[in-house]
């Protein structure tokens, strides 16, 4: 018994939904800055720096959205 390894006391938990909406919308702003800058005729390379940009912020919104529910969750888990 003692050579047994106790489980965490932490659930770990995927948001897998979220992180395929977040990449939804991801995709759907590189095409929306891709089809706009081709249609006002700008550079190649001026689309690809605002499409990563598009991306980036995304990401980092996510990511900060994924924070915020996952602190919510652990304040709340041991009220009913």
């Amino acid at each position: 018994m003692a050579d047994e390894k106790s489980k965490p006391l932490t659930k770990k938990v995927k948001y897998g939904l979220f992180h395929r909406l977040a990449a939804a919308v991801a995709l759907l702003g590189f095409v929306v800055t891709l089809i706009s800058g081709l249609m006002a005729q700008v550079p190649i390379m001026t689309i690809v720096y605002r499409s990563v940009l598009v991306v980036i912020a995304v990401g980092v919104i996510s990511r900060v959205i994924i924070q915020l529910i996952a602190s919510y969750e652990e304040m709340n888990s041991g009220q009913a």
